[in-house]
């Protein structure tokens, strides 16, 4: 296994177009990120941890792309996000773990993409997975075939603060095979002309102290058949308090209460 540790910058830059292949590789202990990746580099990594960095375990900046495969990466105990996505990045994460960092376990901004396969985010003191400024996040299973997600490949984002899944300011969030849970707070929020996608029968919201989903200032929820289920959460289903109204469209299977405050078109 090669070690890369204890640098006073990152343990692993790739920049100006460069690539790089890791694999059995530990990066910790560094000084600035994990791995850094700027103005269009390039990343494919398998069977590696990267954990306890000073920041981000992955950065993820400016048109760069990131390539998550199996066997499993996993990223823990850095002091910022365990991934970070900024300026038109790009990550496709397969098969991760992505655990007790000390952001969010996944941030997604400025027009960045994110797909997350088959992967774990859980235990972090702020939001699971958010996207904001105009960021698309895609938390999806492996088909067998659609809409039915084949055993063992629905993600998991449990045990985080604020929101399991935070989709913000013009962003997208398509949901197709999750569950969120155990958040200390809201299992989704939707915020400031978001967009939320539920999809499959797999995508199970539950168990979070806040609402199931909340949603304000003119977002809106799309629900495809079948029905994903909000159930089991601490505060409201789905709420809308407040801002702009904001519309639910489709048919969630709720069990305890109806939607609230809420334009509702199911």
């Amino acid at each position: 296994m090669d070690v890369l540790e204890a640098y006073g910058d990152a343990g692993l830059g790739v920049f100006q177009g460069g690539s790089a292949d890791v694999r059995l590789a530990m990066i910790r202990n560094n000084g600035i990120r994990g791995i850094n990746l700027s103005n269009g580099g390039a990343l494919l990594m398998a069977n590696s941890t990267v954990q306890n960095n000073t920041g981000d375990g992955l950065g993820v900046f400016n048109g760069s792309s990131a390539l998550l495969i199996a066997p499993a990466v996993t990223i823990t105990g850095n002091t910022g996000a365990g991934v970070n996505l900024f300026d038109g990045a790009s990550a496709d994460i397969q098969f991760a773990s992505i655990t007790l960092n000390g952001g969010r376990g996944i941030s997604a901004s400025t027009g960045s993409k994110l797909r997350l396969l088959d992967s774990t985010v859980s235990q972090h003191p702020n939001d699971g997975v958010g996207a904001f400024d105009g960021a698309s996040v895609l938390i999806q299973c492996a088909f067998a075939p659609f809409p039915t997600c084949a055993t063992g490949s629905i993600n998991t984002i449990s045990q985080n603060n604020f929101n399991g899944v935070n989709v913000a300011t013009g962003s997208t969030g398509v949901l197709q095979g999750v569950t969120v849970s155990g958040t200390t707070g809201n299992g989704v929020r939707v915020d400031t002309n978001a967009t939320l996608r539920l999809q499959t029968a797999s995508t199970v919201i539950t168990g979070n102290t806040g609402a199931g989903i909340e949603m304000s200032h003119a977002s809106i929820a799309n629900v495809n058949s079948p029905p994903s289920s909000v159930t089991g959460n601490g505060g409201p289903e789905v709420i809308c308090p407040g801002g702009a109204p904001s519309f639910v469209v489709g048919n969630i299977s709720l069990v305890t209460e109806p939607i609230s405050g809420c334009l509702y078109f199911p």
